[in-house]
C-alpha cells in the first residue's frame, strides 16, 4: 500500500512540472539591433574634483578662529592655545565641550566636521582650511 502512495506522489509531481512547464511564458529574445540605429551614449560620471592643498596663510586664519571659539568656550585666552593642543588632553575638553565647539565652527564655516580624528586645534584648522572652498 504505501508502495502505490509513493507512486502517485511522483505521478502527482510529474504532473505538476509538466503541468508548470506548460503554462509558463517562453523567455523573450530581446529585438535585434538595426544597423542603422546610432549607438547607445555612454554617460561618463564626473571625477571628483581634488581640491588644492591650502595655503599656511588660510590655515592660519582658519586656526586663529578656532581658537577664538575655544577661548570663548574655554574662558581663556585665545592665544594661550597652540596649534599643537591636544583637545582633550591638554585644554581639557570633554565630549560635550567638542560637540559645542564642533557645531560652532560647523556653523561658522558651513561644513561638516568629522566626529573622530581631529584631536588637536591644528589638525582642525587645516582639516577646515582644505574643505574651505
Amino acid at each position: 500500500m504505501t508502495r502505490w502512495i509513493k507512486l502517485l506522489g511522483l505521478a502527482l509531481i510529474a504532473a505538476g512540472l509538466a503541468c508548470r512547464s506548460a503554462t509558463m511564458p517562453a523567455p523573450q529574445q530581446p529585438p535585434e539591433a538595426d544597423s542603422q540605429d546610432p549607438l547607445p551614449t555612454v554617460i561618463q560620471p564626473a571625477l571628483p574634483q581634488t581640491k588644492a592643498a591650502p595655503s599656511a596663510a588660510q590655515i592660519e586664519a582658519v586656526s586663529q578662529t578656532v581658537r577664538t571659539v575655544l577661548g570663548r568656550q574655554l574662558q581663556r585666552p585665545s592665544d594661550q592655545i597652540e596649534a599643537t593642543s591636544r583637545l582633550e588632553a591638554d585644554l581639557g575638553m570633554n565630549a560635550y565641550d567638542q560637540a559645542m565647539m564642533r557645531l560652532e565652527l560647523e556653523e561658522h564655516y558651513n561644513i561638516i566636521l568629522p566626529s573622530q580624528g581631529l584631536d588637536t586645534v591644528g589638525s582642525l584648522a587645516t582639516y577646515i582650511a582644505r574643505e574651505l572652498p
